[in-house]
């Protein structure tokens, strides 16, 4: 079988999304069915090989919107409309010779193309809560989701919720649409302190000693909620356990990177910035307790990369977060600051609790790896193929 797989979100940072892509290329480079693989950037069809091989770049900054020309030409409907119809009309003609392939986009968006295609989507954010996107965004997605999702053969949800949203929303056939949950690196491990000290010591950290929370700063991840929670702890705790915030800036993070900013001097709030992932690996597994209060997530991989890591999860109890989550995680609503803040006390001070969720975290990543996913995204390529 003959695979083009969208390549546009294979590019350091790496994102949730780029992660997922990484991993379905890397298997698909290694299955023994895929006789032939192409990579599919906008406007370029190229050797997947090749683009994975950039990868090994050492990642820069995550860039909030890229350069000054391009946010302001993506605040214009017309700018982006008519790069919308451009590249309709341009993939249409460059893939109009690659009939026999199937064409996968990990993300979001499909290409016209004259064989059969899947679609991965990953959450409907852009639709149920607009207010966490910037308005080009939402309008993009509003305008090309829907026309994915109508072209596709079949649609891959990453979670039971995701599907639900898009039935919800959308309307399209049960039939049409598959639940396959993305994975984690077995590299997510748990680390004795030994393992780990030269990492932990580069950040003036010690082994069991700080909150992490690691998600990209922008509204949705409710980083302004966790930071109310964590200021509302005792001033002993936070002198023992810090708080580290790693991850990349995205959107509209001017007013909470100045709050970091402000917040820093004490040292009990630290923001890391977007870290190699063989550094994070050390720092989930370092950590006392992990902490993802986001307001709605289509996976929320970074739960799943902390339960692997060995160390209890506070998160949300919305979206899909509790498919993700070991039973023993502590979930509660995103919005109440209260609930968070009594969390986290418990976190620092109930060791009990923090040992029954490592047990129960680990048990439940085992049950999520990136090859069960490549096999179940295969299988569903021979059925769309026949």
């Amino acid at each position: 079988m003959k695979v083009i797989l969208g390549s546009d979100s294979l590019q350091q940072p790496l994102t949730g999304i780029g992660r997922y892509a990484l991993e379905i290329a890397r298997g698909l480079l290694a299955a023994p069915r895929i006789e032939a693989l192409l990579g599919y950037d906008l406007g370029r069809v190229h050797s997947l090989e090749e683009k994975l091989a950039r990868l090994d770049a050492p990642p820069g900054e995550a860039p909030a919107q890229g350069s000054a020309l391009r946010r302001r030409a993506a605040q214009s409907p017309l700018v982006t409309t008519l790069y919308q119809h451009y590249v309709k009309l341009l993939s249409a003609r460059l893939l109009r010779g690659y009939g026999d392939y199937l064409f996968h986009s990990p993300n979001f968006h499909l290409p016209r193309h004259p064989g059969p295609s899947v679609v991965t989507v990953h959450d409907l954010s852009y639709r149920l809560f607009p207010e966490y996107h910037p308005a080009a965004r939402v309008r993009w997605m509003n305008s090309m989701v829907p026309e994915s999702l109508q072209a596709a053969d079949r649609i891959i949800c990453v979670s039971a919720a995701t599907r639900a949203d898009v039935l919800r929303e959308y309307g399209v056939s049960a039939e049409k649409t598959v639940v396959i949950p993305l994975g984690v690196d077995p590299d997510f491990r748990p680390r004795a302190a030994q393992e780990v000290e030269a990492v932990l010591a580069r950040h003036g950290l010690d082994y069991g000693s700080y909150f992490l929370c690691v998600a990209t700063l922008e509204p949705r991840k409710n980083i302004e909620g966790l930071l109310d929670a964590y200021l509302a702890l005792p001033s002993a705790l936070r002198q023992r356990f810090p708080l580290m915030l790693g991850g990349g800036v995205g959107w509209h993070s001017e007013a909470l990177l100045a709050r970091l900013a402000a917040e820093e001097g004490s040292g009990q709030v630290r923001r890391l910035g977007y870290l190699p992932e063989a550094e994070l690996m050390a720092l989930y597994s370092g950590a006392m307790c992990f902490v993802y209060p986001s307001h709605y997530e289509g996976f929320g991989l970074p739960v799943l990369e902390a339960q692997a890591s060995g160390i209890p999860v506070i998160t949300s109890d919305v979206s899909s977060l509790p498919e993700v989550a070991c039973e023993a995680s502590l979930l509660l609503q995103p919005g109440d600051v209260d609930a968070l803040r009594e969390a986290l006390q418990r976190a620092a001070e109930d060791a009990s609790w923090r040992a029954e969720c490592v047990a129960s975290g680990l048990a439940r990543a085992a049950g999520f790896t990136w090859q069960q996913c490549v096999d179940q995204t295969i299988e569903l390529y021979h059925h769309v193929h026949r």
